[in-house]
């Protein structure tokens, strides 16, 4: 869990914590139920990171910031998501969620992405772009009501031997950006990230 964000004070737009290069491996049987990283933040960045082996979800991003603010400003972008649940779920819980940009991951084994659960927050400036997903369960799942969310981006995604792509169940939501989820058969080469 991640929640550096103090109730009675603000903090930068960016550059409060910078998660680089880790591994992050579930223990089965023990963290089955668990999220790899649950956070309530501002100003954050994850990336060139392995995160492998959590049969519940690995970042789960929930508003739980200080008094009426969301947690936002977070990049997760350049990670490898690896036998997993959930690689990213967002709910709108809390004080709701704000410029989160999910970009350029390489999700391999995992039932993909999952956003709106359980919550009536916002979900303000979702950018959603460029990943690969394989062997994807759901790839990209909208749940919620469409007042919910302000400038959802989903665009450029690529899913590989999976069983659906983008699945919508909110009605009359507006998503942003051409081919949101393109299906392919076979599988890619291993996603070369530049360090």
């Amino acid at each position: 869990m991640i929640n550096q964000w103090n109730k009675e004070k603000d903090i930068a737009e960016s550059g409060n914590l910078v998660f680089y290069q880790n591994k992050l491996h579930g223990n089965p049987g023990v963290t089955d139920n668990m999220s790899g990283l649950e956070l309530g933040i501002k100003g954050a960045e994850f990336y060139h990171n392995d995160f492998s082996g959590f049969k519940h979800r690995i970042v789960w991003i929930e508003g739980w910031g200080g008094k009426k603010k969301p947690t936002q400003n977070v990049k997760i972008h350049h990670n490898h998501f690896n036998n997993c649940g959930n690689a990213m779920n967002l709910g709108p819980n809390g004080n709701g969620v704000k410029n989160i940009n999910f970009y350029d991951n390489y999700i391999d084994s995992c039932n993909g992405i999952s956003m709106g659960m359980k919550g009536r927050k916002k979900l303000i400036n979702i950018s959603i772009s460029n990943n690969i997903f394989v062997n994807a369960k759901q790839t990209i799942r909208l749940h919620g009501n469409n007042q919910q969310y302000v400038n959802l981006l989903i665009t450029g995604n690529k899913a590989y031997n999976s069983q659906a792509g983008l699945i919508n169940k909110v009605n009359g939501l507006k998503i942003r950006g051409n081919d949101a989820i393109t299906l392919k058969q076979g599988l890619p080469d291993t996603k070369k990230f530049d360090k």
